[in-house]
């Protein structure tokens, strides 16, 4: 095929158009090459992560000043001494999972990283957090607690972890309780570790001996249990009715329930204890505020609705810190229990939807902003500029010095300056759910009911973009384009070459099968970048015959989207924001 430029192909969710352009051009598989991708059975894993941005603010935790937040794959601290304007100070390098739960104690932040293990990160210079040990578990960490010399941690379906962190640098496991726990959230009292257990119901541990912890009690509510902390000899939970459940613990060996709330939520994600209050995180509604100075006695004197689904909570004097699913940070005044009022908050790009990339410059895509993020160091990519649109964003594509954004119609960016991004032209006579881009043709489709519209239009000016026809087809596509040629995606599996020497009549000239289903590509070269729910593949594609993997890459979470830019490839994810990888391995 030769060399090939970038050429990227959105997931499902982004460019679906056209899969088989019957009514433009009779083409069965007996008139294209066909070949074969061959995975080896281990992929080479080529693939190494260096950077990421964003993400959900998934663990807070408090100390002094600061507010340490796991913030997709790192750890972000920010500088909280006035309430009300909280301020970046540093990040730790991303992990290699997403930051699930942590825990503070002296100078280090103890990181539950989903697949990464445990990482004990140095804060004692709060504005360059780095790494300092590693504990590998061999599933997933979901949620850890520090006491004295050890770390206790829920390794999800697997196993509650005793880990001895004597020495920081090197955390050492001395004792394991295998048990498949699917952890809600733990908490220490005492002798005891108390784990809210999904299915399970609430557990209740005995550390005394660190080398052989025991289950010595269960109390098991009617539903789920989905959070825990504890006050004295009370431990209080969350049900799956999504009541508060206050529970004697006074004997490990036999719990029993003292009362409980009536109210019905949606989803509690965490809750925390501070004082004579407990504080419920509900993923749709916001926070909810008991008194449970008596648990016999429970009472709700306060709720503060949130305009996004929340994750996280910590709470530090009159204040709680909520974080997001879409990246932020926010402040509440707790001064006055019956009136939680928001005085603060910090934004990070949280849930990116698309994204796209040129030169060293990415642009990530909520649905409502356009982040401009310079990865000349990806270690340290840092957003310089943002454009926040009038209406929602579907989509972003970037052609040489203009961006192009899906929004009640195409408005169009003029990126040349990318601190300063300038609105050029707006087309609002058609709308879609996409575009791709080829020469100086952009093609914008628009989804009907039995298949789909491709409009296209002459951006040779893109000040003035022109309609110049108009492609129907039954059947879809999922495409981008380059300069030799488009790209699409066929029934997710397959990956075509499409010559559009004539922009009104695509042509198939190559067919790659790939092994697996494909959420997204990009081209560069003759390499594609392939996306598969979570983990990235890279494919040698220099010869159709002979296509083979040639690297991949676990991804922290589900992954929505694909670009290449300036030798990086960026992975928008589900929770852990855009991760920037490498390609390690030889070029073709």
């Amino acid at each position: 095929m030769g060399k090939k430029n970038v050429a990227h192909v959105h997931g499902l969710f982004a460019l679906p158009v056209l899969l088989t352009l019957v009514s433009i051009a009779c083409i069965t598989d007996n008139f294209m090459f066909r070949s074969n991708i061959s995975p080896t059975d281990q992929p080479t894993r080529a693939v190494t992560l260096v950077g990421q941005i964003g993400g959900a603010v998934d663990a807070i935790a408090i100390q002094g000043d600061y507010a340490y937040l796991g913030v997709g794959c790192r750890l972000v601290v920010l500088d909280i001494s006035t309430p009300a304007e909280p301020h970046w100070v540093g990040q730790s390098a991303p992990f290699p999972g997403m930051v699930r739960d942590l825990a503070i104690q002296g100078g280090y932040a103890y990181v539950a990283s989903d697949g990464g293990g445990l990482r004990v990160v140095d804060i004692s210079y709060p504005a360059k957090p780095h790494e300092a040990g590693v504990y590998d578990t061999p599933g997933w960490s979901s949620d850890v607690a520090v006491n004295g010399s050890y770390a206790y941690l829920v390794d999800s379906f697997s196993a509650l972890r005793v880990v001895d962190i004597t020495n920081p640098a090197r955390p050492v496991e001395v004792g394991v309780y295998e048990a498949e726990i699917n952890s809600e959230g733990i908490a220490l009292s005492g002798s005891n570790a108390y784990v809210a257990d999904f299915h399970a119901g609430l557990r209740i541990f005995d550390l005394r001996d660190p080398a052989q912890p025991r289950q010595v009690g269960l109390y098991k509510p009617p539903g789920y249990t989905s959070a825990v902390a504890v006050s004295g000899s009370t431990a209080f939970i969350t049900e799956s009715d999504f009541r508060l459940q206050a529970v004697d613990v006074s004997d490990p060996s036999a719990p029993v329930l003292i009362s409980q709330t009536g109210e019905d939520y949606h989803s509690v994600e965490s809750m925390v204890i501070s004082g004579d209050y407990a504080y419920q995180v509900d993923r749709l509604d916001g926070i909810y505020t008991y008194l449970i100075s008596d648990p016999a006695q429970l009472s709700l004197k306060g709720r503060y609705k949130l305009p996004e689904d929340t994750l996280s909570i910590a709470v530090a004097g009159d204040y709680a810190y909520l974080g997001g699913e879409n990246g932020n940070l926010r402040v509440l005044d707790l001064s006055i229990p019956d009136r939680p009022k928001q005085v603060g908050v910090y934004e990070f790009p949280g849930q990116i939807d698309q994204l796209a990339a040129s030169g060293r410059y990415a642009y990530l895509l909520d649905k409502t902003h356009i982040w401009v993020v310079d990865a000349t160091d990806p270690a340290n990519a840092r957003i310089i500029s943002s454009f926040t649109a009038p209406h929602g964003i579907g989509d972003v594509m970037v052609w040489q010095e203009h961006a192009y954004l899906d929004c009640d119609g195409i408005t169009v960016l003029d990126i040349s300056d990318p601190s300063n991004l300038v609105v050029v032209s707006t087309y609002d006579e058609i709308y879609g759910d996409g575009f791709a881009a080829w020469g100086t043709y952009l093609y914008m489709f628009q989804h009907e009911e039995f298949g789909a519209r491709l409009f296209v239009l002459d951006v040779s000016d893109p000040t003035n973009p022109r309609e110049v026809g108009t492609i129907d087809s039954p059947a879809w596509w999922s495409l981008t384009g380059g300069e030799d040629h488009l790209y699409g995606v066929r029934n997710n599996f397959d990956l075509q070459a499409l010559d559009l020497s004539d922009p009104l009549q695509p042509k198939v000239v190559e067919t790659y099968k790939i092994q697996g289903e494909v959420d997204g590509v990009v081209v560069s070269g003759d390499l594609a970048y392939v996306i598969e729910s979570h983990g990235l593949r890279v494919i040698d594609i220099s010869d159709a015959g002979k296509a083979r993997d040639v690297g991949f890459y676990n991804l922290p979470s589900e992954a929505y989207d694909v670009a290449y830019g300036g030798g990086y490839i960026y992975v928008s994810t589900y929770h852990a924001g855009v991760v920037i990888l490498q390609y390690k391995g030889s070029l073709p």
